[in-house]
């Protein structure tokens, strides 16, 4: 599945993500230029960051077609 996780950075936001990736499924999160990842290498590899900000963060987004939006 498809999944798109707002927060990630945060505390909820980075269990979430966690238990996602692991769980298999694709793994897209959007964050801040200014906002930092605690996850581990191999965790960080399987996400799909997407910062909001950038030039074509929006079209990125829309390219991903999340099915599930958390």
């Amino acid at each position: 599945m498809k999944i798109l996780i707002t927060g990630a950075t945060g505390f909820l936001g980075y269990h979430l993500t966690r238990i996602c990736v692991q769980k298999g499924h694709i793994v897209a999160c959007l964050r801040r230029n200014n906002s930092h990842s605690l996850f581990d290498a191999a965790t960080e590899h399987k996400i799909r960051w997407i910062t909001v900000g950038e030039t074509y963060w929006k079209q990125d987004l829309s390219l991903f077609e999340p099915e599930v939006l958390i």
